[in-house]
């Protein structure tokens, strides 16, 4: 992995007597970078004008390599500079990478964090189309890039809709990446979900598999809820008829009680 130091300078440059009185800008970035695994690194200055890259140096070579045709008259008066002051570039390249090592040194910690990502995939159903957006969420992970391929029967990357990748509150991060299915090839092709990532030791594949929730549920939700609304009146009326039975044989035994109470009044 390589890391880098990088210095911006902007020089301001207002011409009223010009036929163009504005102002223009000059850029200079300079800058180091060191591949960490080989402490090898480079010292570079780029050169523009306007938001225009003109020329790159290589401060290490004390090359020139001239960007744009209109600035070719640059590149002899740029080697001619970096070897006039050598000693100073040589100076400036050692500061440089001097601070680089610290920054590395100190914040290693956190630039050598790792954590693997976490991969979930569903779908969003419209029952109104024959499309359905499949979802592969992948969270957690970090360092911040990663690679997320959607692919077709383990050969065809498919185009795929989001792809920003997002901060979690735990320092980590997260990506989303839709396609859209069609349920004709439902049965004609398998859709897969690739991950790539430097905490992985190889990459994540994690298959879909449509659940079907459409129509067929909803006929069997609906003939559960049915069911479930007969048992319920069906026990209502039960109970009542029950409640009205012992009703009459309450009123059947109280008659009774009193006609045998007057015929032995009457004896």
């Amino acid at each position: 992995m390589t890391y880098g130091i990088v210095f911006v300078i902007l020089l301001f440059i207002y011409c009223p007597t010009s036929s163009f009185a504005e102002i223009q800008i000059g850029q200079m970035i300079l800058g180091c970078e060191i591949d960490q695994e080989d402490q090898n690194g480079d010292f570079f200055i780029h050169f523009g004008f306007n938001g225009v890259a003109l020329v790159d140096a290589n401060l290490d070579k004390l090359t020139c390599t001239v960007l744009l045709k209109e600035a070719e008259y640059m590149e002899d008066d740029c080697i001619t500079s970096l070897k006039r002051n050598s000693h100073s570039v040589v100076m400036l390249r050692e500061v440089c990478t001097l601070w680089l090592k610290e920054f590395l040194r100190y914040g290693n910690k956190t630039l050598e964090r790792k954590a693997q990502p976490k991969i979930s995939v569903f779908e969003k159903i419209n029952q109104t189309t024959s499309e359905i957006k499949v979802v592969c969420h992948v969270t957690g992970f970090f360092p911040r890039d990663i690679e997320v391929i959607w692919v077709r029967n383990e050969l065809d990357d498919l185009p795929s809709e989001g792809g920003d990748i997002l901060p979690n509150n735990d320092k980590t991060y997260q990506v989303r990446k839709t396609i859209i299915v069609n349920r004709m090839d439902l049965g004609r092709h398998s859709y897969s979900c690739h991950v790539d990532h430097t905490s992985l030791t190889k990459k994540l594949t994690v298959a879909w598999k449509y659940k079907e929730t459409g129509p067929v549920m909803e006929i069997t939700v609906a003939i559960a809820a049915v069911i479930l609304i007969a048992i319920v009146i069906s026990s209502g009326v039960l109970i009542r008829r029950k409640k009205r039975g012992a009703s009459a044989r309450d009123t059947e035994i109280a008659r009774n009680t009193e006609e045998l109470r007057q015929m032995n009044s009457e004896m």
